[in-house]
């Protein structure tokens, strides 16, 4: 049986590319939920933009924290799924 390889559209290499396209929308989301309870927090304490600011920044780097994490364990397992 032909093994896939990287690029040839193969199942996996859908696969892989669901898992990062996960790992986007991810991203976008923590973005999105820190910068809305900054939004609320601002809201509820007059103080806008201020949290606002500070829970966008904190979501994005959050987002690239786990990103970083989680690419480094990907690129570390071997074609069967073990940790190299």
């Amino acid at each position: 049986m032909p093994q896939n390889r990287p690029g040839d559209g193969g199942p996996k290499g859908l696969a892989e590319a669901y898992r990062y396209a996960g790992l986007g929308m991810q991203f976008a989301g923590g973005i999105l939920l820190f910068t809305g309870a900054g939004w609320l927090l601002d809201r509820w304490l007059g103080t806008l933009p201020l949290c606002l600011i500070a829970g966008a920044v904190v979501g994005t780097v959050m987002g690239f924290v786990v990103i970083y994490r989680r690419v480094v364990i990907l690129g570390a397992k071997d074609e069967r799924g073990h940790l190299k």
